[in-house]
């Protein structure tokens, strides 16, 4: 038997689309996907973002689960709940390192289970950046795991290496490089 991990994208028609659509200040309304298939469009959409008095998102209606939560405390997300029937927390630890990252790191190595993988594109429109590099995740579910990141600076305190430890022994290292004009 083969495995194609990439068989959702083999069965599309065309591109997916991911529409983002922005309040009077600059944050997230609603965030559109469509994937386009033989025998049908799948639309999902992510509405109704309630944000904190610093513009943090502290919820909103996902189309995967039937409620999402999340707490900041100190500028970093901290705890994400998700329920759908059952219930998955997710604690983030943070470092000292400045989150100065773009496309948004934290979100690239980690995401959020309630949403697609383009978000790391829009964390400060969707109010998800936090203001430190996670250093470490703990997920409470039917399947719980934990992952620590480790990284290595460059000179101007960049991160260029990004090591990930899973409790499952997948381990693997993210290498970054930056184009200097």
């Amino acid at each position: 038997m083969r495995y194609n991990k990439n068989k959702y994208q083999t069965n599309l028609v065309k591109p997916s689309e991911y529409r983002l659509k922005l309040n009077a200040n600059g944050k997230a309304k609603e965030l559109e996907e469509k994937h386009f298939f033989n025998t049908e469009t799948d639309d999902r959409d992510e509405d109704d973002y309630v944000y904190n008095r610093d513009g943090h998102v502290i919820s909103y209606d996902s189309p995967i689960y039937n409620s999402v939560a999340l707490t900041w405390l100190n500028g970093n997300l901290t705890k994400s709940v998700f329920e759908r029937g059952y219930i998955i927390t997710v604690d983030q630890d943070y470092n000292t390192y400045v989150n100065r990252t773009y496309p948004d790191l934290n979100l690239f190595i980690y995401g959020l289970s309630a949403s697609p993988v383009w978000k790391y594109l829009w964390s400060d429109q969707l109010g998800l950046r936090s203001k430190n590099l996670l250093s470490g995740t703990n997920r409470q579910s039917t399947s719980p795991a934990t992952e620590s990141y480790t990284y290595t600076l460059d000179s101007k305190g960049r991160p260029t290496e990004v090591e990930v430890n899973r409790t499952d022994g997948y381990s693997t290292i993210l290498v970054i490089t930056y184009v200097e004009n």
